[in-house]
């Protein structure tokens, strides 16, 4: 029944849902169920402690309007045309990975759960040479599941589950890109890199270090922005590459950084729901007695 629904609501024209649709969900994530902005308050609060509380509730009704326009925006993408797609979301320099991949180097994309990150990828895989490879984590509920596995690999992706991701990318053979969208809090019980972002200590898992250290892979930094509703832009730049120094986490560290100013540069198109700080670095079990002093 929840995929038809899906299905039935992606006929509705981003016009007509920009218009009703979206401030209708917005209306309801943020006044009537209250999707976590309990969370939201409190990381925007942990960011901006200079912010006085109405300035920081600005960004919050900014953020979710801007979720309610983004999910309008996924629902209607499988109707949307690979000409679609490359009108409204715009690289200003996709020859950074075009040129890597014809001197035969394997790359790790990373970027931001910022933005309408499934349109970025639809794009990149119209945009740029080489096929994309992403790591996803597979849905609870296989109808839905399948039926955005299926809308995600439209135009020749290719989808890992997380789960497979170290088994197929630790000691990789052949020339690859993947893409992994990092920012988003590993489990506690994991091994985990910790690194300042938007001035916290933040912990990030593992994968997009540990994939371009063991294949020699080039780290290539996208970072998008809203141009205006349903328009967005996007700037490459090569975050490390080899030679990488050994164990001084030198990827994930640049990539906090690099994430934390894309953030401040446009706050309100960052997943502020997430629970990113839901444990702290003197909480993690994974840290040894001389790391936690």
């Amino acid at each position: 029944m929840g995929v038809f629904i899906v299905k039935l609501l992606s006929y509705i024209p981003l016009a007509v849902s920009y218009r009703s649709l979206s401030p209708l969900l917005s209306f309801l994530l943020y006044r009537v169920f209250k999707y976590r902005v309990k969370v939201s308050r409190e990381n925007l609060a942990r960011v901006y402690p200079e912010k006085t509380a109405q300035e920081r509730e600005v960004i919050l009704r900014e953020y979710y309007q801007f979720l309610g326009d983004m999910f309008v925006e996924i629902l209607r993408s499988p109707h949307l045309s690979a000409e679609d797609f490359l009108a409204r979301v715009k690289w200003d320099n996709p020859e950074v990975v075009n040129d890597l991949w014809a001197e035969g180097k394997s790359i790790v994309g990373v970027a931001l759960h910022q933005c309408n990150w499934e349109w970025m990828l639809h794009s990149a895989a119209l945009t740029l040479d080489p096929p994309l490879e992403i790591i996803y984590k597979p849905l609870h509920n296989k109808a839905f599941d399948t039926y955005f596995r299926e809308t995600r690999a439209r135009f020749g992706s290719t989808l890992v589950p997380h789960k497979k991701a170290v088994q197929i990318f630790h000691y990789r053979k052949d020339q690859f890109f993947l893409i992994l969208l990092a920012d988003q809090a590993p489990l506690k019980k994991r091994k985990k890199v910790w690194a300042k972002m938007l001035g916290q200590d933040t912990a990030f898992p593992l994968g997009a270090e540990l994939f371009a250290m063991k294949n020699d892979a080039v780290v290539v930094y996208g970072w998008p922005r809203r141009v205006s509703r349903g328009h967005y832009q996007i700037r490459l730049e090569i975050l490390a590459e080899p030679p990488f120094k050994n164990d001084e986490n030198e990827i994930l560290k640049a990539y906090a950084k690099r994430g934390g100013e894309a953030i401040m540069a446009q706050p309100e198109t960052w997943l502020w729901s997430n629970r990113r700080w839901s444990y702290s670095k003197s909480e993690d079990p994974t840290l040894s007695n001389e790391e936690d002093q």
